[in-house]
């Protein structure tokens, strides 16, 4: 005979809780990154149990895996179901997973979509080439890496710091790209907080970039 068990909210949360091993950022098409968010990664499925964030069919999601490797995600259909019973609010995703030039490729293409201050100006970009080539980006990559120390060391609650970390890397990533765009490296730049230790390194790179990239 069986025995019928009836656990308490609590208990399937942690229940639920104890099968997300996994750790995933979703990036959207505006270029948001939203993160870390515990999950369970399948092939085709990725689930989240959480209401607190939106994911949109082609939004990117990118698992950090133990080993140092990363793996890429394309949603097909987020797949979200409201609370019911004991269970909250989740997504049960499809998803495609994508090759590694397949991903780069997916990550590249995603709209630029920069705040800048001014009467809510707005920076955007969708593939449209302006780039430069370089010929030294060493002392840009010195610069982006004091600028993250820079923006680390704030002491400003107001101030989202992991956001404009991710800015950071984006000019990094313009920097390492074969043909770095400037238009969208002087917009990035442009969305940093006006703080004395930061606007003298945004000055460096500004002027590093006049005179590398060409």
């Amino acid at each position: 005979m069986w025995a019928l068990q009836i656990r308490t909210n609590k208990e399937v949360k942690m229940a639920i809780s104890n099968l997300m091993k996994d750790s995933i950022t979703i990036l959207k098409k505006n270029r948001k990154e939203l993160g870390p968010v515990k999950a369970s990664v399948q092939s085709d499925k990725i689930f989240v149990m959480s209401s607190e964030i939106l994911i949109e069919p082609n939004d990117l999601v990118k698992r950090r895996m133990s080993n140092g490797g990363t793996e890429t995600f394309q949603v097909i259909d987020p797949c979200f179901n409201e609370a019911r019973l004991r269970i909250q609010a989740h997504y049960q995703m499809r998803v495609k997973k994508l090759g590694i030039e397949e991903a780069e490729k997916a990550t590249q293409s995603i709209t630029y979509n920069v705040s800048m201050s001014g009467n809510n100006a707005r920076f955007n970009n969708n593939s449209t080439d302006n780039s430069m080539n370089t010929s030294n980006s060493s002392s840009i990559n010195n610069d982006i890496e004091a600028l993250k120390s820079a923006i680390r060391s704030i002491n400003d609650p107001s101030i989202d710091k992991e956001e404009l970390i991710g800015i950071a890397s984006e000019i990094k990533q313009q920097i390492a790209n074969q043909k770095p765009n400037k238009i969208i490296i002087r917009a990035l730049l442009a969305y940093l907080p006006p703080i004395a230790n930061i606007t003298s390194i945004v000055e460096s790179i500004s002027s590093c970039i006049t005179k590398y990239l060409r």
